[in-house]
């Protein structure tokens, strides 16, 4: 359901920092968090989250292989502003240097523990600018080695017999 659905049956209720943070934590399982400083809300990569950051024009390609194939591409956000894509998804990688190397080669980032991952906000000068490609509608993320194999099948040439 969009804000907008909800507004339409409830006009009275407000979107805050507090009542996103409490969608976010209650519906999506995210562990998230005001940052007052900011007027922004995380969470913080770990044990049970993961983030891969990769360029808008192969995040689009990625997306478009994954849905293609029957993949759920789980919660995704964009950043206009920087033209990136953040995949939230659950952390089933090793800490592979040479996969983080190949990674690094095509501007793919994957966060470790404890980096801070900035999540959409209702506040008006983030609105537009931090979004969700895919929205979160509860607790499912892919597998990071999905969606990272998903970015090397879009990004290794294709050989023609």
């Amino acid at each position: 359901m969009t804000t907008a659905e909800i507004t339409r049956i409830l006009p009275t209720w407000e979107d805050t920092l507090e009542s996103r943070t409490v969608f976010y934590r209650s519906v999506c399982g995210l562990a998230a968090y005001v940052r007052p400083e900011l007027d922004a809300i995380s969470v913080d990569a770990s044990e049970t989250l993961g983030a891969i950051v990769m360029p808008a024009a192969l995040a689009d390609r990625v997306h478009n292989d994954m849905h293609h194939r029957g993949i759920g591409v789980g919660p995704i956000i964009t950043n206009t502003r920087a033209q990136r894509w953040t995949w939230l998804v659950r952390p089933d990688i090793p800490a592979d240097t040479a996969l983080y190397a190949a990674m690094f080669r095509i501007a793919v980032h994957v966060a470790r523990p404890g980096t801070p991952i900035a999540l959409p906000s209702p506040i008006a000068r983030h609105v537009g600018i931090r979004c969700w490609a895919a929205s979160p509608t509860d607790a499912f993320r892919p597998a990071a080695s999905v969606v990272l194999a998903a970015v090397t099948a879009c990004t290794t040439p294709r050989r023609v017999p």
